[in-house]
C-alpha cells in the first residue's frame, strides 16, 4: 500500500514537473544565435525602413510602444508545436529581418530567431538586449 502511495506520488509530481510552463525557459538568453547577427538598438536604428522589424512581445506590450514599423507576430505562435511557421517572416529569404523581444531574457525572441534561420532566411538579426534596452536608450517608440 505504501508502494503504490509513493509511486502515485512520483508521478504526480512527474505530470507537475513536466507541464510546458515547467519545460519553458529562464534566465539570461544565449548571446549569440548560430545563423543570426545579435544587433545593438543603434545597430537596429540604422536599419529602420531597410528590413523586417518583427516584435515577439504580447500585442499588450506592442500597442504600449514598439520599434518604429515593428509587425507584432505574437499570433503567429503555435503552441501545440512551440515554434513560428515560416510564413511569419515573410516569402523573401534573403531580406534582412531583425527579431526581438523585452530585453535579454526573452526566449520568445530566441525561438522566432531560432525558427527564422531553420526556415533558411539568411539575413536574420537578433536584437538580444530588446525593448528593454531601446526604449532605455531614448530610441524612436511607435505607439
Amino acid at each position: 500500500m505504501m508502494r503504490r502511495l509513493l509511486v502515485g506520488i512520483f508521478s504526480l509530481f512527474a505530470v507537475v514537473a513536466l507541464t510546458p510552463a515547467a519545460l519553458a525557459q529562464s534566465g539570461e538568453t544565449p548571446s549569440t544565435i548560430d545563423g543570426a547577427k545579435t544587433v545593438s538598438p543603434a545597430q537596429v536604428k540604422e536599419m529602420l525602413g531597410k528590413a523586417q522589424i518583427l516584435d515577439v512581445r504580447r500585442r499588450a506590450s506592442w500597442l504600449e510602444g514598439r520599434v518604429p514599423g515593428a509587425k507584432s507576430i505574437v499570433s503567429e505562435f503555435n503552441k501545440e508545436t512551440k515554434s513560428y511557421g515560416p510564413t511569419t517572416f515573410g516569402p523573401d529569404k534573403s531580406q534582412a529581418i531583425v527579431i526581438y523581444g523585452h530585453g535579454s531574457d526573452g526566449w520568445s525572441a530566441v525561438t522566432a530567431v531560432k525558427n527564422a534561420v531553420g526556415a533558411g532566411y539568411s539575413n536574420v538579426h537578433w536584437m538580444r538586449t530588446g525593448f528593454k534596452e531601446w526604449s532605455e536608450q531614448k530610441l524612436p517608440v511607435q505607439n
